[in-house]
């Protein structure tokens, strides 16, 4: 088994900029989705864009129009700058914080659209963990209970053997049944 030491993507440097360490067609990847996620952004109505635009009060629709009335062009605007950032280090190997943010802001918008077309639900995924942590607690559960089992009828048999043998001229029970009495 090959264990392949996983590099590193980005790095902080000691004068407070950053590495990067992002294969060519990851960058070319990124800078050709970003015009799209620049246009669901500024399409209101787009229904992929629900995730970069989340509800503020779920059960007040009102306060939640007002907040997106007010805060959905600032929202706009600063994810256009990340775009706008992200175009103009797409090549560079070092970046400064300001633009790592942007750049983390880009990747994250992508990641939140590609969900929402794909629709992946977060709720949905943590109840298909649920239930496989679940049916692990009970798997491992019964697997304790057959040792314990196991253990005690082991004990039992070779109890039973120890006393026989002591007053019986020959053995119970070679090893090799004994072996297979476990197995069966």
């Amino acid at each position: 088994m090959v264990i392949r030491r996983r590099r590193w993507r980005v790095r902080r440097r000691d004068d407070g900029g950053f590495d990067l360490n992002l294969p060519d067609e990851e960058r070319q990847l990124l800078a050709q989705l970003l015009p799209q996620l620049r246009e669901v952004m500024e399409n209101p109505d787009d229904a992929r864009a629900r995730r970069l635009f989340p509800t503020a009060y779920l059960h007040d629709v009102e306060r939640d129009a007002e907040y997106h009335r007010y805060m959905r062009d600032e929202l706009v605007a600063s994810r256009v700058a990340a775009i706008e950032s992200f175009l103009a280090t797409a090549e560079a190997k070092r970046v400064d914080e300001a633009a790592l943010m942007g750049w983390m802001q880009c990747i994250n918008g992508v990641r939140l659209v590609l969900g929402t077309i794909l629709d992946i639900s977060e709720d949905d995924s943590l109840d298909v963990l649920d239930e496989g942590m679940l049916l692990g607690r009970r798997t491992f559960a019964n697997t304790l209970k057959y040792v314990r089992v196991t253990i005690s009828a082991n004990f039992g048999n070779m109890l039973s053997l120890a006393a026989a043998s002591a007053f019986l001229p020959f053995l119970p029970l070679l090893p090799r049944q004994i072996l297979l009495l476990n197995f069966l």
